[in-house]
C-alpha cells in the first residue's frame, strides 16, 4: 500500500497562480495569451497538465496529479476575462478547458472595420 503525498508546503503555503501580461479577453489576443500562459505552467511544473499526450489523468487519479491540474486550471482561470471565463465554467478538467479555448479562438481573428479584406486580387 503506498501513500501519496502532495507536494511539499501545500498546507502552508496557498498558492498565487502566476499572472500573464495581458488576461484572455478575445481572439485577437488568444495566440500571444496561450504562448505566455503556457510558459507560465511550464516554468511551474504544471504544463502536463495542458499536453495532449500527458495531461491524460492518471487511472487512479492520484493526489498529485489532481493538485498540480488543480493549480493548473487556476491559472488559466484567473488569466482569463468575464467572456471566455463564461466558455470554461462547466469545463471538468484542466485539458478540456485548455482545449475549449483553443477550438473557440485558435486562428480567429476580428477585422477592424474599415480594414479591407480582399478576396480577389487587389489594386490600391
Amino acid at each position: 500500500m503506498t501513500s501519496e503525498m502532495a507536494p511539499a508546503n501545500t498546507s502552508h503555503t496557498p498558492f498565487k497562480p502566476p499572472k500573464a501580461t495581458e488576461s484572455l479577453k478575445d481572439e485577437n489576443n488568444y495566440s500571444s495569451w496561450s504562448m505566455e500562459v503556457k510558459m507560465l505552467l511550464r516554468l511551474a511544473n504544471l504544463d502536463t497538465a495542458i499536453d495532449s499526450v500527458e495531461g491524460v489523468a492518471p487511472q487512479p487519479l492520484t493526489k498529485t496529479y489532481q493538485y498540480l491540474s488543480d493549480k493548473a486550471l487556476a491559472t488559466i482561470m484567473v488569466n482569463c476575462d468575464s467572456e471566455p471565463l463564461s466558455l470554461i465554467r462547466i469545463s471538468s478538467s484542466t485539458l478540456s478547458t485548455w482545449n475549449t479555448l483553443k477550438s473557440h479562438y485558435e486562428g480567429r481573428t476580428r477585422t477592424h472595420p474599415h480594414v479591407h479584406v480582399c478576396t480577389a486580387p487587389c489594386y490600391g
